[in-house]
């Protein structure tokens, strides 16, 4: 179990981060923000200069004008443990004798969300805390947009100095497990809301294309327990969500995450790094209490592994939640510092992520191509496959996973947006309840190319792309997930596709081409070994007219095992 932090030390300045320690280790270090900003005030000339640094970028980080974005720190008493490895982060400063520090989890959500704010720029500010009950449910920072100091380096910003005390957080106690109530998260985003809709006042007079839209990060570092008993307060909370044009994301920690998650991504997080002073709590909410925050978000918490600390999840998803890579020393330094201020709260960061763009390898799409035992029936394996929805869903997107039959023997699984590591493990796991069925199983890696439809066959130019080590002998394969345009069935478009055969084998080798039904409606062709692209090209080209009556789109990727 986690141990408790000691007892709430005196109320000090403000502006300390002091913390008091989880055990007897060396490496518990006490953070000051003061003496951190004892530094020389930026002069006139390093003002501009970072100025000028900060918008050489601009246009790609300024796409999120016209967004307010409310803020939900979790102030439940785990926030004041002490388990966050981060490194300080400065100008000319490589980092790489930095001694990472431990600093507790309010600590960590506070930079991870002066880090949004920094690299989204939105136009408002709020923030709320939310502890285990009700009444610690209140607005901390009243919506504001000057959170960033002003371009004449004179006023702070209010976030530039912001902490959260200690003392606002829930102080130890034997009964805080039991105590947590599962409105506190509904009354949290209630309060995000109204404040939304009354600024939203202001934008009536505005079109419809120019109003300022909303975001809401939740983080949440203790269990989200009894969520899945307050379902319909869920579907009323994305209704009013909708009202306000107003996503949410949750971060979590993996104290989030219910026991069943722990068992399976616990090598997930050893890997991930900066795990070292986490220990599983004794207490978890249950998979159903997940489920109802993912209904909630539309996120997979199982398949998007958040890592222990808050930044470190940021970057290795900065896709998901920025639309783009973030590069530390090019672009996110610079911002920081250029909101709020090289004398203000430094950045704070894991420190294997200072010298990367991203921490974590992408999302992969996955295909998985499986033959069964003799006298085993196809449709025996795909009863199995579909009965084992809730183990599936710890490792994919059940929305965005394809089960294609190719004849009586063989199937085509694609698994979309799965992180490469839980995959592979969730396979690994199941092996024994796989094998009465499969004679073979064989995966295979995909590389997105695009997607082809409209009036004209775009050329596909290469299939390669992949950083796979140890490279493999045998060249990239090319795979089609086709949907068929309405009054199309898979069967004619399967005759279709045979009458042109033997100008498909000018290609391609008809050994190593499967084709399979997805539905009534799709359909999709695996095909490997060596693949002539310009002759593919000019076949689809001059059949085009005829493809494009029977097919809506070409969903294409390349393979490798």
């Amino acid at each position: 179990a986690l141990s408790s932090p000691t007892p709430h030390r005196q109320r000090g300045h403000r502006g300390e981060l002091t913390t008091s320690k989880m055990d007897d280790s060396d490496d518990d270090i006490v953070l000051d923000w003061e003496a951190l900003r004892e530094e020389e005030q930026p002069t006139e000339e390093q003002t501009f200069q970072l100025k000028k640094r900060a918008h050489a970028f601009a246009p790609a980080i300024n796409g999120s004008e016209g967004i307010r974005h409310f803020f939900v720190l979790d102030t439940s008493w785990r926030a004041l443990v002490q388990d966050q490895s981060l490194a300080v982060v400065k100008t000319g400063d490589e980092s790489e004798a930095a001694r990472s520090k431990r600093v507790t989890r309010i600590d960590c959500q506070v930079v991870a969300m002066k880090t949004i704010c920094c690299l989204e720029e939105p136009d408002c500010v709020g923030v709320v805390h939310m502890g285990s009950t009700l009444d610690k449910v209140r607005m901390d920072l009243d919506p504001t947009e000057d959170w960033r100091r002003g371009d004449d380096g004179q006023q702070s910003g209010a976030l530039a100095t912001y902490v959260v005390d200690p003392l606002k957080v829930d102080p130890p106690s034997t009964d805080h497990e039991a105590r947590a109530q599962p409105e506190r998260l509904s009354l949290a985003l209630a309060l995000c809301i109204k404040k939304l809709e009354e600024l939203r006042l202001n934008d009536a007079d505005l079109p419809p294309d120019k109003q300022i839209l909303g975001n809401i990060t939740v983080f949440l570092c203790s269990p989200p327990f009894g969520m899945a008993d307050i379902g319909d307060r869920i579907d009323e909370l994305k209704d009013a969500l909708e009202a306000v044009k107003t996503d949410v994301n949750f971060i979590l920690h993996p104290d989030a995450y219910p026991a069943s998650f722990h068992e399976s991504l616990k090598g997930i997080w050893s890997e991930m790094g900066g795990q070292e002073h986490y220990a599983t709590p004794q207490f978890t909410c249950t998979e159903e209490d997940l489920h109802a925050l993912e209904n909630l978000c539309g996120d997979r918490f199982a398949w998007q592994v958040h890592t222990q600390t808050f930044v470190g999840t940021l970057l290795n998803y900065a896709e998901h939640f920025f639309s783009w890579d973030v590069e530390v020393k090019k672009t996110l330094l610079p911002q920081w510092e250029w909101c709020y201020g090289i004398a203000g709260a430094p950045l704070l960061l894991p420190k294997d992520s200072v010298q990367c763009v991203c921490t974590c390898e992408p999302l992969a799409t996955m295909i998985v191509k499986v033959r069964m035992k003799e006298g085993v029936l196809l449709q025996e394996f795909k009863e199995f496959f579909f009965s084992q929805s809730r183990q599936r869903t710890m490792v994919c997107d059940e929305t965005r996973t394809t089960f294609a039959e190719v004849g009586e023997q063989e199937a085509v699984i694609m698994f979309v947006d799965v992180h490469h590591a839980v995959f592979m493990r969730g396979l690994e796991s199941c092996k024994e309840s796989l094998e009465p069925f499969l004679a073979s199983l064989q995966v295979y890696r995909c590389e997105f190319l695009g997607e082809r439809k409209g009036d004209h066959w775009e050329s596909v130019i290469s299939l390669g792309g992949f950083e796979l080590e140890p490279p493999r002998p045998e060249p990239p394969g090319i795979f089609f997930k086709v949907k068929l345009r309405e009054g199309v069935d898979a069967e004619s478009w399967m005759a279709l596709f045979s009458f042109h055969d033997e100008d498909r084998k000018t290609w391609c080798d008809d050994s190593k081409t499967v084709i399979a039904q997805i539905n009534e409606r799709e359909v999709c062709v695996m095909i490997w070994g060596t693949i002539k692209l310009d002759k593919m090209n000019k076949l689809f080209q001059e059949h085009y007219e005829n493809v494009n009556a029977c097919c809506h789109s070409h969903i294409i990727y390349s393979f490798k095992v």
